[in-house]
């Protein structure tokens, strides 16, 4: 008997497991394939896997307490990205301090009926005195992803 309720905990457990990553990875290829309204000609995916700028991607889609659907982009950016930001921002301002390093989290939800909207974003920039920065992606900034073009503010 003893065995008997060991497998069946084993197999609820594992069934369990199986529903959950089967609905993340679902829930990943539907925010990869939809588009949003600051640029509908691009899949999310497609811009974001592509944007010259990212070094590291890594995607987790999740379930949050409440079943909000969640995919999270987090991504560290490139030294074509810091050189490119340090050059811009020092052009504004010469007295600046230079990034060393720059993260970024992008946070999409999915609605019930399938379509896609970023529900926040972070960025932290360390600088080269490794004093630290949080902060945000706009819209502006997030149009310029998508067509591939360096974002930035240099504040």
């Amino acid at each position: 008997m003893k065995a008997l309720k060991s497998i069946m905990l084993s197999v609820i457990i594992g069934a369990t497991m199986f529903a959950v990553t089967g609905c993340t990875k679902n829930d990943l290829t539907i925010a990869k394939n939809g588009h949003l309204d600051l640029n509908k000609t691009i899949a999310i995916g497609k811009a974001l896997d592509e944007y010259k700028y990212f070094e590291k991607k890594e995607w987790q889609a999740l379930k949050a307490p409440n079943g909000t659907r969640v995919v999270i982009l987090k991504t560290d950016m490139n030294p074509q990205f810091i050189k490119e930001a340090n050059e811009a921002c020092i052009k504004q301002n010469p007295q600046g301090k230079k990034i060393e390093s720059q993260k970024w989290s992008i946070q999409f939800t999915i609605n019930e009926d399938n379509t896609v909207h970023i529900s926040g974003t972070q960025t932290l920039s360390i600088y080269s005195d490794k004093t630290k920065k949080v902060g945000s992606l706009n819209e502006e900034l997030m149009k310029s992803v998508f067509k591939n073009e360096l974002a930035i503010v240099c504040k």
